[in-house]
């Protein structure tokens, strides 16, 4: 899938939609809380982002119940948004969870 990114069924990809992020409500204020959280987990160390996500949402639904309806590929939508801000470095094909690394930015 590295070598050939054109060839991936869009099933297959981490993506959600400017749709399903609507239905999914999230306050300015929790989505700086998800950030925070993904930010703890993230080291000068590569790291699988399907990692990072699950260790984020661990820990948040650890916390508190309300995350519970918030899908994993709503914190990989958060974590491409991360990489195109250049606040962390990635690796790989990010619509891929399993098939990219992050670090903090050099």
């Amino acid at each position: 899938y590295n070598l050939h990114p054109d060839i991936i069924p869009d099933e297959m990809k981490d993506i959600i939609t400017e749709e399903e992020i609507e239905k999914l409500a999230i306050s300015d204020e929790d989505t700086a809380i998800i950030q925070q959280q993904l930010f703890s987990h993230i080291t000068n160390d590569w790291k699988k982002v399907a990692r990072v996500v699950m260790e984020t949402m661990f820990e948040l639904k650890e916390k508190d119940p309300r995350w519970n309806g918030i899908p994993d590929i709503y914190y990989a939508h958060l974590i491409r948004g991360l990489v195109a801000a250049n606040r962390i470095s990635s690796r790989g094909n990010l619509d891929l969870m399993r098939f990219s690394e992050i670090r903090l930015a050099d």
